[in-house]
């Protein structure tokens, strides 16, 4: 049974990283969002004046930006869903292995 055991603690270790990677892309995601709602007010505040291209450039808001499309694209969202959709999968397994450690 220490194959089981073995297995469980693999699995779950897994689902540790893959939580870690998920709460990761969450939080960058709601960081960047963040930072560029406050720069797009700053922006709208001051969109006449002629110094706006320098502020984007100071503070870095193309940057943000781009950040912030790779994190919203589709492609990431669904490397999200595949993360998540492998942690409840190995949730199951883990509970029929301890379900079978029970047994024994």
């Amino acid at each position: 049974m220490d194959y089981l055991k073995t297995w469980k603690q693999e699995l779950e270790k897994e689902n540790e990283e893959h939580q870690r990677s998920l709460e990761n892309f969450i939080n960058e995601r709601e960081m960047l969002q963040s930072k560029r709602n406050i720069l797009n007010e700053i922006i709208l505040q001051y969109s006449g004046d002629n110094s706006i291209e320098d502020f984007k450039v100071h503070s870095r808001y193309n940057e943000i930006i781009s950040s912030l499309k790779n994190l919203e694209n589709t492609t990431h969202f669904e490397l999200e869903d595949k993360l998540r959709l492998k942690i409840h999968y190995n949730k199951h397994i883990i509970g029929k292995i301890n379900l079978e450690l029970q047994v024994q």
